[in-house]
């Protein structure tokens, strides 16, 4: 059914906060559409101009509008300002579950679209098809490394290549490990050999005392260990080490000079 509508439909996007305060303040986020639709409805009523909106959410942040609506809406007195820095963590936490559940749909309708494009096309009758030993090569995938082969290596070299307060992760950060070796095309080998590099080791050290710290948690100092020595810019580095950091209530600034 087509519904008439007096105005053009008017979206409002209660979001992340650099777009609008409010999901700072609520740990609520969705899209508002707001519209007058014109549709009469006698003999019932002679009013035609009914004032709607439309609100549009994942099944993650609805389900945190219920919880909200329950738990904290309905509160009162000091108990509301003490609530609002929950809430704020909570909406952030919710926002990366949204992203997380965008990408992995858009990683695997790419995969499907991807394997639909390249099925073969039957061989014409009478012709050879030639595969060159290269060739043949070239279709084998590298395997990747497993959360499972990261779990053996760290609880061998913790201690000795990352800090000795260190213990081995919980298994999400171990997972959030080896995904980012997979992505850099880094083996574990290669880890060790960038986690003892001079130069790198040395860079990590001025980057930990300019900020007045003496340890990064493991997960967090892999990253910033594997940037620093692929020699990415400071910033860049700083960003993505406190893009991992913000629940812990830590963040790091880049020295102007130094690092």
């Amino acid at each position: 059914m087509v519904l008439p509508v007096a105005t053009e439909p008017k979206c409002v996007p209660y979001t992340i906060e650099d777009r609008n305060k409010y999901s700072l303040r609520t740990g609520y986020q969705a899209f508002h559409v707001t519209f007058i639709a014109d549709r009469g409805y006698t003999p019932f009523t002679a009013n035609r101009k009914w004032p709607c909106e439309i609100h549009i959410m994942s099944q993650i942040w609805e389900f945190w509008a219920n919880y909200s609506r329950r738990y904290f809406y309905a509160a009162s007195g000091p108990e509301v300002s003490q609530l609002l820095p929950y809430n704020s963590v909570i909406s952030k936490i919710l926002d990366s579950a949204d992203d997380l559940m965008v990408a992995t749909a858009e990683l695997l309708l790419a995969s499907e679209h991807e394997s639909e494009n390249n099925v073969p096309a039957e061989e014409t009758e009478g012709e050879a098809t030639t595969v060159t030993v290269a060739q043949a090569s070239d279709t084998i995938a590298t395997p990747s490394i497993t959360a499972e082969d990261v779990r053996i290596w760290l609880e061998s070299n913790v201690t000795r290549l990352i800090d000795v307060r260190a213990k081995v992760p919980n298994r999400i950060f171990i997972a959030k490990i080896a995904d980012e070796l997979n992505v850099y095309g880094i083996s574990l080998e290669k880890l060790e050999e960038m986690l003892q590099d001079p130069t790198t080791l040395e860079r990590y050290r001025r980057l930990l005392q300019f900020n007045g710290l003496t340890f990064l948690p493991v997960y967090q100092q892999v990253v910033c260990m594997i940037l620093l020595y692929l020699d990415r810019d400071i910033q860049t580095v700083v960003d993505r080490v406190n893009s991992q950091l913000w629940l812990l209530g830590l963040r790091l600034h880049a020295p102007t000079e130094g690092v």
